[in-house]
């Protein structure tokens, strides 16, 4: 069901219900409720851990945006001319 999961560009949805019945219904399995709350649990663990895994991925990769050269009003004059 994971393959089937939809996403959006900021990482991936909870799966739907839908897809989850076309899951049963393709294997023509007939789940217990309990069977779906399993489900439910372990989708809401898998989301947890992507947007863990996600929080520390965008951790190690960020850097600051400092300059290494100082802010002088020649470069400053460089980077934004005066319109005439």
């Amino acid at each position: 069901m994971d393959r089937t999961r939809e996403g959006t560009g900021y990482g991936i949805n909870p799966l739907q219900p839908a897809q989850i019945e076309a899951w049963f219904r393709i294997r023509r399995i007939h789940p217990s409720p309990w069977h779906l709350d399993a489900i439910d649990r372990l989708d809401a663990t898998r989301m947890l851990l992507y947007f863990e895994k996600k929080g520390e991925a965008n951790k190690e990769t960020e850097a600051p945006q400092v300059s290494a050269r100082p802010l002088t009003s020649r470069l400053f004059d460089a980077l934004f001319p005066a319109k005439r």
